[in-house]
């Protein structure tokens, strides 16, 4: 009886962790990613997973940097140097103002778009970090956005 319970539970767990990384492995990458003909990040969907520096809703709007000055390059390649150093992260898209990486959470490889913006005219870096699949994240896109922004203002600092 005991074998029988203990195979049980062991099956129900192993289903259900094949289950949610097949999520994962199947999560398109979605089409609000890049930037706007406004020239602006994409804004969150409806569920509590999204954070984006253009972002109205509480819920889903966390602080741009401001007053970040310097060129191109260099401003472009703190920040990556900066993400790149975090566990999980990839770079997959780089163009002239923009960074798109993808982070993957170690267990289920869940995938999370995390978008850099950076306006020369204004000294602004925009955020949006993102989870491709299920619907509450738990505050992980915001604490990453909050981490990869005290990281980068370090990091700036240190060319004063």
């Amino acid at each position: 009886m005991l074998i029988n319970t203990v195979f049980a539970v062991a099956l129900f767990l192993g289903i259900g962790i094949v289950g949610l990384a097949s999520v994962s492995w199947f999560a398109k990458k979605p089409a609000s990613l890049g930037v706007t003909e406004q020239g602006t990040l994409h804004p969150c969907g409806g569920k509590p997973n999204c954070v984006c520096t253009f972002e109205e809703r509480a819920s889903h709007s966390i602080d741009p940097l401001s007053s970040i000055d310097g060129a191109e390059p260099t401003v472009l390649r703190i920040i990556q140097d900066v993400i790149e150093a975090m566990p999980d992260a990839k770079l997959v898209d780089m163009r002239q103002d923009y960074l798109h990486f993808e982070f993957r959470s170690r267990m289920f490889r869940f995938v999370d778009d995390v978008e850099i913006l950076w306006n020369r005219q204004t000294g602004t870096v925009h955020f949006r970090s993102a989870s491709r699949s299920g619907h509450s994240d738990l505050g992980v896109n915001r604490k990453r956005v909050e981490r990869i922004k005290r990281s980068l203002q370090a990091e700036l600092r240190k060319l004063e």
